[in-house]
C-alpha cells in the first residue's frame, strides 16, 4: 500500500506542474484546440489515478489506456520530439497487471531520451505472452541509463519501487530486466 501511495504521490506533483505549464503555453499561444485536448487528457489521467483507489491490479487494457493518456500529455509538451508506438495484442488486454506498472518505465524513457535534448525519440510499449508468463516491454531510443541517478542496477527510485512491488506481488514468478541497446550500431 505504501509503495503504491508513494508512486501516486511521485506521479502527481511534477507531472501535474509540467502538464499545467505546457497547457499554459498553449493558451498563451492561442492554441485553444490543443489546450482543450491536453486538459481532457490531464483530467483522464488524474481521474484514473484517483479511481484506482486501493486496487493493486488492473487489466492490461486499462494500464495501456492510462499510459497512452499520460504520453498524450507528454506529446503536447514535446510535440514532434516524441513518437509513441503501442503494440498490445488484443488477446492480452484482459490480463491482470500491477496498477501503474508501466508509468515509471515510460517516465524513465522520457528522462533519458526526450528530456536530454536529442532530436526525435520514440517510446515503444509492447506485450507478449507464452503459456506461463506475460511480458511487458518499454523500449526507447534514448541515451540509456549509464549516467547518474541510477542505483547501479539500472534504476532510479521509480524503477526500484516497481521492482519491489513485482517481488511482493508475484514473488519468484516476476522478473524485471534492463537491456541497454547500442544505438551507434544503427547510426
Amino acid at each position: 500500500e505504501a509503495q503504491l501511495d508513494a508512486l501516486r504521490m511521485q506521479l502527481q506533483p511534477h507531472f501535474l506542474f509540467n502538464s499545467l505549464n505546457a497547457i499554459m503555453a498553449l493558451v498563451r499561444d492561442h492554441d485553444t484546440g490543443r489546450a482543450i485536448h491536453a486538459l481532457s487528457l490531464l483530467s483522464d489521467v488524474l481521474r484514473a489515478t484517483v479511481n484506482a483507489g486501493d486496487a493493486h491490479e488492473t487489466t492490461l487494457a486499462a494500464e495501456v489506456d492510462f499510459v497512452t493518456r499520460y504520453l498524450g500529455i507528454e506529446q503536447v509538451r514535446f510535440n514532434e520530439r516524441l513518437r509513441v508506438r503501442i503494440d498490445v495484442a488484443d488477446d492480452l488486454r484482459d490480463a491482470k497487471v500491477p496498477v501503474f506498472i508501466l508509468q515509471p518505465f515510460v517516465e524513465n524513457s522520457l528522462k533519458h531520451g526526450v528530456l536530454q535534448g536529442r532530436g526525435a525519440n520514440e517510446i515503444a510499449i509492447s506485450s507478449h505472452a507464452d503459456a506461463t508468463m506475460l511480458t511487458l516491454e518499454v523500449r526507447d531510443d534514448g541515451r540509456g541509463l549509464s549516467g547518474e541517478g541510477t542505483n547501479g542496477a539500472g534504476a532510479g527510485v521509480g524503477i526500484s519501487n516497481a521492482r519491489r512491488r513485482l517481488e511482493r506481488m508475484y514473488g519468484a514468478r516476476a522478473a524485471l530486466a534492463f537491456v541497454e541497446v547500442d544505438h551507434s550500431v544503427n547510426e
